[in-house]
């Protein structure tokens, strides 16, 4: 959602309700299947759902062709307990969360140039968490990135940008958290459709190309969908 402060500025809230599938197979070192003798309270095949942190920022224009902006997240998504300390006593946890628990700092530039009927974009955004929540967990920072073309036909804009992320390395109490430290690139599709004055809806996909671990766990992201009504 935004609202337009003065010519120039927008004042903008976002909310995302997310759904996360995590699919797991335990195999051995000679490739077979493998049932682990402390069960499922570590990791297990599920699917969970819930709404993320909310983000609340303002952007202007300093000059032509250029848009940055900066605010603050808003601590909505569900956290968790500290899975290290659970797993150590043997109880079942929780890696998956929705938030950070936390206000976090953001910073957003974009610039986009148009070519003729063709305009060309680039726009990069970062989260910087500062500190723990309340279960001792610090977020990673998160640095999101994209670059690509767009071109509008009719009420609709199409987009086929290269995109990706850093994610640096979260900590539970100061040890390290396994599901986290990544950068990734991939394609990203969207659609950004008019569906009435001051109403867009816009679908999109993003298929991940490449990813690399910062320590040794490994990461893929599978394909993406997200919708989302300004």
């Amino acid at each position: 959602m935004g609202y337009g402060l003065k010519q120039g500025v927008l004042l903008s809230l976002r909310v995302p309700y997310e759904v996360k599938d995590q699919r797991i197979d335990y195999r051995t070192l000679d490739g077979e299947p493998f049932d682990p003798p402390y069960g499922d309270i570590h990791h297990r095949t599920e699917r969970v759902d819930g709404f993320g942190d909310g983000a609340l920022g303002v952007a202007f224009s300093p000059a032509r062709d250029w848009l940055v902006g900066a605010g603050i997240t808003l601590p909505l998504g569900r956290t968790e307990p500290d899975p290290i300390e659970l797993g150590r006593r043997g109880l079942k946890h929780e890696h998956i969360q929705f938030g950070s628990g936390t206000v976090d700092p953001t910073l957003a530039v974009q610039w986009s140039r148009p070519f003729g009927g063709i305009s060309l974009a680039a726009s990069a955004d970062a989260r910087i968490p500062l500190y723990e929540n309340r279960h001792g967990f610090k977020a990673p920072v998160t640095v999101r990135w994209s670059l690509g073309p767009k071109v509008v036909v009719g009420r609709t804009g199409l987009s086929a940008h290269y995109a990706g992320q850093y994610q640096s390395i979260g900590m539970w109490s100061g040890e390290v958290d396994e599901g986290t430290g990544f950068h990734n690139g991939g394609i990203y599709l969207r659609a950004s459709i008019l569906l009435a004055p001051g109403w867009r809806l816009t679908p999109g996909v993003y298929r991940e190309v490449y990813s690399r671990s910062l320590s040794d766990e490994s990461f893929r992201q599978g394909t993406t969908y997200s919708i989302v009504l300004t």
